[in-house]
């Protein structure tokens, strides 16, 4: 059973697409892909996810999914999501 979490709640509030979460907030989105690493994890490794992302070491996957590690790089970010089956979007808005 999926519990859905604050991050995930806000995302969706944001979009009108069915399986679609927006963030504007870095933090959110952040917290997104390390609910969807603690959320995989009896599927998949952390030494797998790591490769699937291109990072080095399984650590650091693991760190993102515990929260201890709070502004990771882009790259990471990136990778990790790929390696989970997500697509992430940068995109610009307007200024207010």
């Amino acid at each position: 059973m999926h519990f859905e979490s604050e991050t995930e709640r806000r995302g969706k509030l944001k979009t009108d697409t069915l399986g679609e979460y927006h963030f504007a907030d870095t933090f959110d989105a952040i917290n997104f892909v390390a609910g969807q690493i603690r959320g995989s994890h009896s599927k998949t490794t952390y030494k797998h996810l790591a490769s699937g992302a291109g990072i080095k070491s399984p650590a650091t996957v693991s760190r993102l999914a515990s929260g201890e590690t709070k502004y990771p790089r882009f790259s990471t970010i990136f990778g990790t999501a790929s390696a989970l089956g997500l697509e992430l979007v940068l995109t610009t808005r307007r200024p207010k």
